[in-house]
Parts: structure tokens; sequence; C-alpha cells
């Protein structure tokens, strides 16, 4: 089984599971159709029983180490986790996860997979928007670049500290900045976007016009992807402190909020519906 197809199949139920707690071969039998109908997939419901729904089989060990991955990338924003128990491996929602409005979160996943084929033209700024909107629903003041001479960057903001020293205000001012690129791409983001935003915020450093106020402040660097990075951009985002965030965990994190109805990011997505 190709890792393509075991990544398919790791996304589903990530994105599927609503129960609280269930072994991984159950409910891989109780979803069988689901995931035979999946893109890519290329196995029979009766293929994917064989192979997947006996815990000592290769291909159901390769999901299971894919699973574990996809779950490692959304980080705390997770709604599921995989807990071994004497039985078997146990699926379980995290604290996001039970506190997540699965409804509202398939809505959203319905409204991204109809921009993706109604505005294949305009997708890149509709997500750059989403993105910001959802950094302002944080708390973080953001704007959008102009589409043109953006420098590199896609989302500008900043956040307040509140430095309370005076002589720590003659040299900083009370910002955090955050420089940040937006992908809506179909494939995961490889780290030459990385890489180029690491630079580019080199020379934004040293900027006398549009980015006059970093000065010395500290900056954020941040990578938004609808389709997750690959391995080794995950190698590199650690080395270079570049933060990653998928579309899946902004979602995880709007569901999982009782006041979601009121977020900016929220509203703007549901017009695509």
């Amino acid at each position: 089984m190709k890792r393509i197809i075991r990544r398919q199949i790791a996304e589903f139920i990530v994105k599927k599971f609503s129960e609280e707690s269930m072994l991984l071969e159950d409910y891989l039998s109780y979803h069988i159709d689901e995931i035979a109908a999946i893109g890519n997939v290329g196995f029979s419901s009766e293929e994917i029983f064989e192979l997947l729904c006996d815990n000592s089989t290769k291909e159901y060990s390769e999901v299971l180490d894919e699973l574990r991955l996809v779950i490692k990338r959304h980080r705390k924003a997770a709604r599921i986790n995989v807990e071994d128990d004497l039985i078997g491996h146990k699926l379980v929602l995290t604290k996001i996860g039970a506190k997540s409005n699965h409804a509202i979160l398939e809505s959203m996943h319905l409204a991204f997979a109809k921009i993706g084929v109604k505005n294949k033209t305009s997708r890149g700024s509709i997500y750059e928007e989403f993105c910001c909107k959802f950094l302002i629903d944080l708390g973080i003041s953001s704007v959008v670049t102009p589409q043109s001479n953006d420098k590199g960057i896609d989302i500008y903001g900043k956040y307040d500290t509140k430095l309370n020293r005076i002589c720590s205000k003659l040299i900083f001012n009370d910002n955090v900045y955050v420089l940040a690129q937006a992908k809506f791409l179909k494939s995961p983001v490889d780290v030459p976007v990385l890489r180029k935003l690491v630079g580019d915020s080199i020379f934004l450093r040293f900027d006398q016009l549009e980015y006059l106020d970093i000065g010395h402040n500290a900056i954020h660097l941040i990578v938004f992807s609808h389709n997750g990075f690959t391995e080794p951009a995950v190698t590199f985002s650690i080395k270079k402190k570049v933060m990653m965030i998928t579309t899946d965990e902004m979602l995880n994190i709007i569901s999982s909020n009782i006041n979601y109805v009121d977020w900016l990011s929220y509203k703007y997505l549901m017009k695509f519906v």
C-alpha cells in the first residue's frame, strides 16, 4: 500500500472520528465502504477489510504509523489521539476533539472543498484572508499585504507584549511582529517556501518603508498550508524556528470554541458554503 494512500486513510480518520473511544480496527471495519471510496485508494471494501481490520498485518501497522504522524503534525490542536491498550490501539478524542462541534467542522471542510473547485483563480487570496482573520480571532492585529510587491509576505501582524520598564521601551516597542505566508496548494508545502520566508524576514529587518516599525523586535514566522507539510519541511521548520499551521489545525480550534459563531474566520468561510 503506497504511502499516499496510507496518508489519505489517516487523514480520513482524523477528520471523521467522533466517538468517545474505539479500537482502530473496529473503526476501520465500520467505515470500510467510505475508506474504499477515498480518491486514490484503489482497493475494494473486501480488500481493505483483509488488509486493515486485522492488527497483525503489515498494512495495519503502516496505517497506524501514518496516523500517529498526522496527529503529531496537528500538535495541541489534534482532535484525536491513539492510546496503546492491552487489547489493541484505541482511538480517543482529545479535549479539543471532545469540545469540537462535528457538524460545524464538516461545514467548514465543505466550504474549503467548494473554494477549491469553484474559486480556482482566487482561492489563494481567499485563503490568505481566512488565515488573516484567524490571527485576528486569536488577538493578533493582522492585515493581508497587497497582491503585488508584497516582499514575500502575505500577512503582516503584531501583538502587544505590554512592556513595563521605561528603559526597555527606549530600545523596543511593545509589539511582537508576525510575518506569514499562506499556501492553498494541491500538495504539501515543501522546504523552499519556508526557506524563502526566512530569507525575506532578514531583509525586512532593514526595510525603511513598510516594515520600519519592526526594528529590533521579536518576529514570529508562520507558514499556513491547506494541505500540510512535507517531512523535510517539518525538519527545516524546527531548525529555523518557523511556525507551521495547517487548515485542519485552524478548523479544529474554531469548531472547539463555544463562541465560534463570533469568529471572523468562521463567518468569512461560511460565505462559501
